[in-house]
């Protein structure tokens, strides 16, 4: 885990255990999912709230004002408070992804990401997701993201290891193996 991924991993288990503890989870995932989706969607709130253009004391006032027009719980509001103070704002989104990740986990859910080169149909989902739940013995929650590049097949990413059924990562560990036989 790269140091970005660990300060997410720890703020997203703190988020998690506190607001399980008080049972306030879905509340404050709405609400802290609802905020960070205002200031990634608006890129002028963005610069004043993750940048170094406007001193501290600029971007909390701002911050401040939109938290008590968005009338959000106390908890939410000391979240958002806390990120702002030590400008981690821009890890709100994967912070909220962490969360969400450790909250399936203890449902006994595992979280699946699976990658394509196109949309895919759902029955291909839902055999997908079966799949998976076949190989982890475990329920699965599967998020999709298109990515242009991916030539053929997906990629599935579960527990931390990646499962590799595109062209291209067939490609690659057929070039490492011709790579590696030359040497």
């Amino acid at each position: 885990m790269h140091a970005n991924a660990s300060l997410v991993d720890r703020y997203a288990r703190a988020i998690f255990a506190y607001a399980t503890e008080s049972k306030a989870f879905d509340k404050v995932s709405l609400e802290l999912g609802e905020l960070s989706q205002a200031i990634s969607s608006n890129s002028e709130l963005e610069r004043v709230l993750c940048s170094d253009l406007f001193s501290a004391t600029e971007r909390m006032e701002v911050l401040k004002d939109i938290l008590k027009k968005a009338g959000v719980s106390d908890f939410s509001r000391r979240i958002m408070l806390m990120l702002g103070d030590v400008k981690r704002l821009n890890y709100l989104k994967s912070i909220l992804n962490r969360a969400h990740e450790l909250s399936l986990q203890s449902t006994g859910i595992i979280p699946v990401k699976i990658e394509s080169g196109r949309k895919l149909a759902k029955p291909t989902m839902e055999k997908l997701e079966l799949k998976m739940r076949d190989i982890l013995g475990s329920k699965v929650e599967a998020t999709y993201e298109t990515i242009p590049g991916l030539i053929g097949g997906v990629k599935v990413t579960a527990l931390g290891k990646t499962y590799d059924g595109s062209i291209s990562g067939w490609l690659t560990v057929l070039n490492e193996t011709l790579m590696g036989g030359l040497r």
